[in-house]
């Protein structure tokens, strides 16, 4: 919260992603496997979200969200 006008800002955003893929090629075809992980430091970084507004009081509530903790993924690509 501040008394001034335009004196709070978000954080900073920060965040750590891993990829590694192995490709295989035979003859006309590729497979490639891949795995990732996103947000690898788990960092907790916050957007803006559409505030609420107290109609009686005129404050603000809400006006941030958090975003996806650490997310892990894996998955297989097969080009023919």
């Amino acid at each position: 919260m501040s008394t001034q006008r335009n004196g709070v800002r978000l954080p900073a955003y920060a965040r750590l992603d891993f990829r590694g893929d192995r490709a295989f090629t035979y003859r006309k075809s590729r497979l490639t496997l891949f795995i990732e992980v996103v947000n690898a430091t788990n960092r907790a970084n916050v957007r803006y979200n559409s505030p609420g507004i107290d109609g009686n009081t005129r404050r603000v509530f809400n006006p941030t969200e958090s975003m996806f903790p650490v997310l892990p993924a894996a998955g297989v690509l097969i080009e023919f």
